[in-house]
């Protein structure tokens, strides 16, 4: 599965081979997770914002809030009971805005704001006790904003400002 946009509008589509090769399962604002057996749809969850879709495993990580939290890091196994987010890493209302979710095995990679370290590089097992900030690369509030978080293999890369020597 893969997201798209196209003219404004949002599709969520399934593929077999490659991208020509979709069809639409979803269109709209992605407010909905969905499944289907190919019969019809069936709403797993509600919830706005929700994108930035990235499988890892027999699992899929997306961006959304659930209107109580703010932008935070969710998990889904295609229904009902297994779609949930994963952790409230902002907590609150704030928005932790989770960009850049990357697959490196069976770990998902991504930055996301704590509120108290900035834009900082985290890691995903899928648990809340298994989601961590891997490393303040710039110490303090200020973020280093990690970017093209790439994988080769088992290996991420990425650029980061660590507030010395720039982006590297």
């Amino acid at each position: 599965m893969f997201t798209s946009q196209f003219s404004g509008t949002h599709r969520l589509n399934l593929t077999f081979n490659t991208p020509v090769d979709a069809y639409p399962l979803l269109s709209g604002d992605l407010s909905q997770c969905v499944e289907s057996d190919n019969t019809g749809l069936q709403k797993v969850l509600q919830y706005t914002d929700g994108d930035r879709f990235t499988s890892v495993g027999d699992k899929v990580f997306f961006r959304a809030s659930d209107g109580i939290s703010g932008s935070e890091l969710w998990i889904s196994d295609g229904t009902n009971s297994g779609t949930m987010m994963v952790k409230d890493i902002y907590d609150g209302y704030y928005n932790s805005n989770p960009q850049g979710l990357t697959a490196v095995g069976n770990t998902l990679y991504f930055v996301a704001n704590d509120g108290t370290n900035g834009f900082e590089l985290w890691k995903s097992d899928g648990t809340a006790s298994g989601t961590m900030m891997v490393m303040d690369i710039r110490s303090g509030s200020s973020s280093s904003y990690p970017q093209e978080l790439t994988a080769i293999g088992n290996t991420l890369y990425f650029s980061v400002d660590d507030g010395t020597n720039g982006y590297e």
